[in-house]
């Protein structure tokens, strides 16, 4: 029984499972695994749903006779079958690039936890690689959830060619970065440094570590190149800090996402030629328009002037490209989006997550087998890769493709349930006939907003092509939303 229960479940979620019906709480499963509590409960909340339980009690009773890791929350090993094979371009392109992962240590003498300030400035240096055309990097959370699994270099040759080993520590306002860069193969430590200075001259440094891994892994000439189009750094290290926190925090929840909004306006308030925190408060501020329906436009012309002002102080971020073009997106100039997304991409290719972005947009574009190519993409760039919304993503493909059974698979894998992905969920399963499904999402919406209106909904989706929007409307009327 218990066997049976638990394959309706993600690897993901069985070691929550098994942490949290252990008797560990949010925010110790958060800390084990690198992920926020808001994760960890969302989580739990889709564990729950799957598995019909609502307990603690009653998930530990249909779990007691499931064979779990000696370490429930440590790294689920992932069955064969599970990956998807790479496509011939892709095998083509992987034996032309060099893959690296970062990892990143606890500083000597300190509780043995990664300080959120260093995981920040190392995160950025992951961004900044991702720019070459010939690396692949993974993520700074992929890369600690895939040492957790690893006993030491040795065991990583063919997966990885090159490990950054980074062990970082302040003290006060100063600040020393230990680094080293190890060829996998060989298991020989090419190069090792490090790097003393004051806080204030933390990105110089970031510069300094990112051009040197560059240099030694795709030459100096490529490197160069790359660096003559980087971004800007802020002006201020107070105003980078804000725009940490402000990231750290979960978007998916509208209450959260205002807390962010304050941390990027901090952040603005601080240094007024930041670029990157006018473009996420840009993103955010959309994403306020969005998800309330009488919300008028006055919302989203603010969003773009931020974005607008985002781009004219830093055009070679891929980020305030992205943010330009979700903008653009929402205000459905489709042809700006794009423009600005292919943008994006070609300053950062190899950056999973962007790459996912540009599956989504496609998806609202219309060009279903585009999404759903960038969305495989993202997934191998990054096999640890797993935000809610790429499965947001994969659901509105199929269902601009007119495969809606696929897009409720996809749908239902979400891990926080937005109003928007709960109203394609209905009309999907209205379209199919499975009016009793529908009715059990259109009540989940109108506990959440008795105002719902399928014509002020519809309205604001993304969607370029007449046709999806006529067969989304034509959805939710006929699950019984009101027009």
């Amino acid at each position: 029984m218990a066997t049976e229960a638990t394959e309706t479940l993600s690897p993901r979620e069985i070691e929550i499972a098994a942490a949290y019906a252990g008797g560990a709480n949010y925010k110790e499963i958060a800390k084990k695994l690198i992920i926020a509590p808001a994760t960890v409960r969302a989580h739990v909340r889709a564990i729950y749903r799957k598995l019909g339980v609502s307990t603690k009690i009653q998930l530990s009773q249909i779990l007691v006779s499931y064979e779990f890791p000696s370490d429930p929350v440590g790294n689920v090993e992932q069955k064969p079958d599970e990956v998807e094979p790479l496509s011939p371009g892709l095998m083509r392109e992987v034996a032309n690039t060099t893959r690296i992962a970062v990892r990143l240590f606890p500083g000597d003498g300190d509780t043995g936890q990664i300080d959120s300030f260093a995981r920040g400035v190392m995160e950025d240096i992951v961004v900044e690689l991702s720019r070459f055309h010939r690396i692949r990097v993974l993520s700074i959370d992929s890369s600690i959830r895939y040492f957790e699994s690893t006993v030491g270099i040795p065991q990583l040759s063919g997966a990885l060619d090159f490990v950054v080993e980074v062990r970082f520590r302040s003290l006060g306002d100063r600040v020393r970065i230990s680094i080293g860069l190890t060829e996998v193969h060989s298991g020989e430590q090419i190069w090792a440094d490090r790097f003393d200075s004051s806080m204030n001259q933390i990105f110089g440094i970031q510069d300094q570590i990112v051009e040197r891994i560059a240099a030694t892994v795709v030459g100096r000439a490529d490197a160069g190149m790359v660096f003559r189009a980087s971004r800007r750094h802020p002006n201020s290290l107070a105003a980078y800090e804000c725009v940490l926190r402000g990231k750290a925090i979960d978007h998916s929840d509208p209450s959260t996402e205002a807390e962010a909004r304050k941390w990027f306006e901090r952040a603005i308030a601080i240094d007024g030629n930041y670029a990157l925190a006018h473009a996420l408060l840009a993103q955010t501020i959309c994403l306020q328009w969005d998800r309330d329906l009488n919300a008028d436009l006055t919302l989203l012309d603010r969003a773009l002037q931020l974005a607008k002002k985002a781009a004219s102080l830093d055009s070679n971020d891929p980020h305030v490209q992205f943010v330009i073009g979700f903008v653009h997106l929402f205000r459905k100039s489709f042809d700006l989006a794009e423009g600005h997304y292919a943008r994006g991409l070609a300053l950062s290719p190899n950056d999973a997550h962007l790459v996912g972005e540009v599956g989504l947009m496609h998806a609202f574009q219309g060009q279903p087998d585009e999404a759903l190519a960038k969305l495989a993409r993202a997934r191998q760039l990054d096999p640890y890769f797993e935000p809610s919304w790429l499965w947001h993503a994969e659901g509105v493909a199929h269902f601009v493709a007119g495969r809606q059974t696929k897009a409720i698979a996809a749908f239902e894998r979400s891990l926080t349930f937005p109003l928007w992905i709960l109203a394609y969920l209905a009309a999907s399963e209205a379209i199919l006939g499975d009016l009793a499904a529908a009715n059990q999402h259109v009540s989940e919406i109108h506990r959440r907003n008795r105002q719902f209106s399928v014509s002020r909904f519809v309205g604001k989706e993304p969607l370029r092509r007449i046709e999806d929007r006529r067969t989304l409307e034509n959805g939710l009327i006929a699950a019984g939303l009101p027009e």
